[in-house]
Parts: structure tokens; C-alpha cells; sequence
């Protein structure tokens, strides 16, 4: 089955919804131009602000960071979600100082839809998800995870939640619907499409065997629960490390768990790594899509630097006889080399001679 991290609500809200003709759980039924979606759900006005976490980094650490925010602003151009400390660094902005506000309601508050979570779980990808998709979402994290769960079962907010759970609380949910995973933009932190993530059943059976049961309270086994997890990551490394994204950006290139290169993606690739000097990161197209490798510069070429894209050719009077060349030789005394990128310096024979090395031809 399908392990997920989502935006949720519950099914009464949803069926509330249909009555009227609005199908709820498509994030198209968000759009304020042509919906009001507000009116099945609680606004701000619901919330007790004093139970949310603040948005001050100094106060809260799971804040998103500043690289996290600049490549928020990067991909939706949402600069007034964010504002800077007094170090000038980037951090997200809550006018009240504890909920950040959605574009598509930022004018109106009271057009928002209350969304809770709880240590800060998912946010930043709540907010991608608002801005992508115009979701009229006003989102705040709880600090005390009871106080979330209390709201789940009793307000009408969305809400943070995952499956599968192993917490039973009789609130029947259902997910927000949005644009199928997509390894490759999630990998340059482009949160535009849902994170679902395939897993096997075999986790819920060790969770099982361990004691945990769906009836189980918050804080019940959690110890097991670890546990479990950990001795499925073990035992499971041939399937998770499909799941791992490896789309590399030029200048890097495939690498396994030891950072170690690779020409294909194959069953060991677990992420990218920066092209070392002798290598060069090229192009690759596989049935997986397009990403780059780290080859080797071929004979006659080098590369001194890393993070680069190709190789430069030996110039005149000096080679490069072996694949991986961080610099290419002088050619010695007695041989020359009259082309770049030679692999080779030639013999200049009997009757010539060289008197110094680095020549372009015999004298």
C-alpha cells in the first residue's frame, strides 16, 4: 500500500461539500475565483493562538531555513511569505507571529482556512502547495501535540496527518488531492506535486509483531516502534533505495552510499555527489529520465577543479597518457608533442633533437 505525509479533513466536511456540488478533496475546489471553500471549514477565529508555536527561530527550531525559504521564493515568487530576521537571514512571515498566511487569502484573513499541524510538520510543503495551487490556507503549528489531536477530532480545520497510522482516534479523513509525486522536482526542492512514497506491507507487520496495534494511544510503544522501523530500513535497503531520487544537476553526478561514482543509476545510486577533479559530470538519459554522470577525463585531456562539465585538452608540448588526468605532463627532452590533446609525446628520432621540455615539434 501507500505511505503518505498529507494535508487532510474529515469525510463529513467532504460529503457536506458534495451536497452542494463541490467536490472537496481536489485542490482545484480551493480556487477563490470560482469557490468558497471557506465556508465548510473553521477560520482563524476558531484557534486559540496562545496553543501555536511562535515563528521566531530563535524560539523554534523547526522552522524552515533560510536555503529552504530562498528556494520557496525561487519557484513561486512568493517574497512577502517571507521576511528576514535581524541578521538578515530568511524566515517565514506571520503577521500575528505565530500562523503564515497564504497568497490567495493574505489580503482577507478571514478568508483563510485554518490548517494545523504539529512540530512543524509538513509546513513547508503546505506552503508550496498554497502558493502552486492558490489554496487559501492560513497554517499554524500546535505545541502541544494533544491539543492537535483534540482539534482534529473536534474542529473543522485541515490538518496535518500520515498513513499508515498507528493511532486510532475515530475521525474518518480523507486526503486533499493533489498532483501525483514527482522525484525529479521534489530533488531541486520544488514542492509542487504531492510527496507518496510506496512501501511494503511488511511494515505493518512488524509493527505487529512488536505490539503495535491501530487502537494504540499517543506515546504508546513508541520505543517498538522504532525499533521496527529501524529493522525494515535494514532488511528492506534493496527496495528503499529505489525510492531515493537521482537526478543530479551538471557539475555533480551519481554516487552510492559511500560517495563513491557511478555510470547508471543501477540498484546502487542513492544520491549525487560533486564531480572530483580529473572527472567531468556528463549528460545521461536512461529510461529514468535525464541526470549526469562523473566520467573520467579521457587521455589527453584534464581537469583540475571540480564541479565541472568537461575536460580540457593537453595543450601544445604537453600529454596526458592516462584516463583521469588532474594535469597533463611536459613532454621530456627528446620527444614533443605538436597537437592539444595528445595522449603521447613523439620520439624526435636520430637526426633531431629537443633542448628543453614543453616543445610543439622537433628542432
Amino acid at each position: 500500500f501507500r505511505s503518505r505525509e498529507h494535508i487532510y479533513m474529515k469525510r463529513s466536511q467532504l460529503d457536506a461539500a458534495r451536497e452542494d456540488g463541490i467536490i472537496l478533496n481536489l485542490h482545484g475546489s480551493y480556487n477563490t475565483t470560482h469557490h468558497d471553500a471557506r465556508k465548510y471549514f473553521d477560520g482563524l477565529d476558531s484557534l486559540n493562538t496562545s496553543d501555536f508555536d511562535t515563528c521566531n527561530r530563535s524560539v523554534v527550531s523547526w522552522l524552515p531555513s533560510a536555503d529552504e525559504l530562498e528556494d520557496y521564493i525561487n519557484w513561486t515568487g512568493d517574497t512577502d511569505g517571507v521576511t528576514q530576521d535581524a541578521d538578515g537571514t530568511n524566515t517565514i512571515w506571520c503577521p500575528d507571529g505565530h500562523f503564515w498566511i497564504a497568497p490567495a487569502c493574505r489580503h482577507n484573513v478571514t478568508s483563510c482556512i485554518a490548517t494545523v499541524t504539529f512540530s512543524g510538520s509538513l509546513l513547508l510543503s503546505m506552503m508550496h502547495w498554497s502558493a502552486f495551487h492558490g489554496l487559501p490556507l492560513a497554517l499554524g503549528s500546535y505545541v502541544d501535540v494533544y491539543d492537535f489531536f483534540a482539534k482534529m477530532k473536534e474542529g473543522k480545520t485541515l490538518f496535518y496527518w500520515w498513513e499508515p497510522e498507528n493511532y486510532r482516534f475515530d475521525v474518518d479523513k480523507v486526503p486533499l488531492l493533489l498532483p501525483m509525486y514527482n522525484a525529479s522536482e521534489w530533488a531541486k526542492e520544488k514542492r509542487r506535486f504531492a510527496l507518496d512514497i510506496r512501501m511494503l506491507e511488511e511494515l505493518n507487520q512488524r509493527l505487529a509483531e512488536g505490539g503495535i496495534s491501530p487502537g494504540d494511544g499517543p506515546g504508546e510503544g513508541t520505543a517498538v516502534i522504532h525499533r521496527a522501523a529501524c529493522d525494515w530500513v535494514r532488511s528492506s535497503e534493496s527496495l528503499w533505495r529505489t525510492w531515493i531520487p537521482t537526478t543530479c544537476d551538471a557539475g555533480s553526478g551519481l554516487a552510492d552510499v559511500g560517495g563513491q561514482f557511478l555510470l547508471s543509476r543501477g540498484d546502487d545510486a542513492v544520491g549525487c555527489s560533486v564531480c572530483s577533479s580529473g572527472r567531468f559530470s556528463e549528460p545521461l538519459l536512461d529510461s529514468e529520465g535525464f541526470t549526469y554522470r562523473c566520467a573520467t577525463c579521457p587521455p589527453g585531456t584534464s581537469q583540475e577543479f571540480a564541479n565541472q562539465i568537461s575536460c580540457n585538452h593537453c595543450a601544445l608540448g604537453r600529454v596526458a597518457n592516462q584516463a583521469g588526468a588532474t594535469e597533463c605532463d611536459l613532454c621530456p627532452l627528446g620527444t614533443f608533442a605538436d597537437q592539444e590533446g595528445r595522449a603521447i609525446c613523439d620520439s624526435c628520432g636520430d637526426d633531431t633533437w629537443t633542448t628543453k621540455e614543453l616543445v610543439a615539434s622537433d628542432q
